[in-house]
């Protein structure tokens, strides 16, 4: 995910692939709809979050693992995309806690539990300055974590993963040389060690993750490597692999699920397949929305993933707001998480709308506002 409102973008605006932008604001989407009860959640959870790690690979480049000095330099660049949001917003949700309660973005009336019910629902405790003070510490390690930041926990694996690899290539490449042999070795151990977590029950501080979808980025990678052998496929094999992909979905679908964020999934060759195929799934559909105006649509969206990840849940809450007064239900009602009945009739699809659209639109104001703030003060400098 590349950065907009608090980080500077994980891309050189060079090193941009059109295609690579909308797969990732294909797959951005495709996680607020899960989170806003899309009746075909269970099938984008398949691949949604999978295709970022695959995305990540796909641009890391093999000098970055040359020298310690590079490596160093990598590793405060993921600090940089990925920490700094991760505490910057875990903090200012927490230090929020007490105001989202008292607004209804969250509840201390257990009487929530009578009107909604799910996995997700619980209610709050206010929060003492103690309370706070101990939160963003365990904010500042990749610990902890709020209702709001409940989409943090990716950053913090992608960036775990990310600085794995980049430490692993420069070992491997001191011990045996530049061998996509021993990745690709070390990415079926880990991947075997992450399963076996999975299967244990084990997350070990995001460890387990790391191990489970290392071999996702590996797949990014390679395939930065053999692009020149599929850049230049016309639109006949774009829709073969469409409809191949969607298929081989489809059967997928009918005999497990995934979910990334608690290392849950049926089996190592059901976790690639699943990524895999959702990788070409979205590629195939960001090539043909690649021939039209509308890729600008997605280009925008795509180039601000991050905004999506950090404010989507609170996003939800204006449409939570017309749903609780659409239904009649008190007020506590409103800090239902993710949604207040978004499974209902089309209520998923409002979600879906605010929750990607009133982020893109904060982080187009945010960046207008610092560009305009600059430009006055180089005319007074001047």
């Amino acid at each position: 995910m590349d950065g907009d409102i608090y980080v500077t973008n994980s891309l050189m605006k060079a090193d941009r692939v059109t295609e690579i932008d909308i797969v990732k604001a294909l797959g951005i989407i495709c996680m607020v709809l899960g989170h806003a009860g899309a009746p075909f959640t269970k099938f984008i959870y398949l691949f949604h979050m999978a295709i970022f790690f695959i995305a990540s690979g796909f641009f890391y480049k093999e000098s970055t693992s040359d020298s310690v000095k590079s490596v160093f330099h990598f590793t405060f660049k993921k600090i940089k995309q990925l920490w700094v949001p991760y505490f910057v917003w875990n903090m200012v949700y927490v230090i929020l806690n007490n105001f989202f309660i008292r607004v209804n973005v969250y509840t201390d009336n257990i009487d929530l539990h009578k009107y909604v019910s799910g996995g997700y629902i619980k209610t709050h405790d206010y929060m003492s300055f103690v309370d706070v003070i101990r939160e963003t510490f365990q904010g500042a390690i990749f610990a902890g974590g709020t209702e709001m930041g409940g989409a943090f926990w990716f950053l913090r694996i992608l960036f775990m993963v990310s600085v794995c690899y980049c430490v692993s290539d420069f070992i491997i490449k001191k011990v045996f040389g530049r061998s996509l042999k021993v990745q690709l070795l070390a990415s079926i151990l880990l991947l075997i060690f992450g399963y076996w977590c999975s299967l244990k029950g084990y997350l070990c501080f995001g460890l387990a993750q790391t191990a489970s979808f290392y071999c996702l980025y590996f797949i990014g990678y390679n395939l930065r490597i053999i692009k020149s052998k599929y850049q230049d496929w016309g639109l006949k094999h774009y829709l073969l692999v469409f409809l191949f992909s969607f298929a081989v979905l489809l059967i997928l679908n009918q005999f497990g699920g995934i979910g990334l964020s608690s290392n849950s999934y049926v089996n190592p060759c059901f976790l690639l397949a699943t990524s895999f195929m959702g990788w070409c799934f979205l590629y195939s559909i960001a090539h043909f929305i690649a021939l039209f105006p509308v890729k600008k649509f997605f280009l925008g969206i795509g180039k601000r993933t991050l905004s999506i990840v950090i404010l989507h849940f609170l996003a939800f809450k204006l449409v939570a707001i017309i749903v609780a007064k659409f239904y009649g239900l008190p007020d506590f009602c409103i800090a239902s998480f993710p949604n207040l009945y978004g499974e209902k009739g089309v209520w998923w699809l409002a979600y879906t709308i605010v929750g990607v659209g009133v982020p893109v639109a904060l982080s187009i104001c945010y960046r207008f506002l610092i560009s305009k703030t600059m430009l006055v003060n180089k005319k007074k400098n001047a």
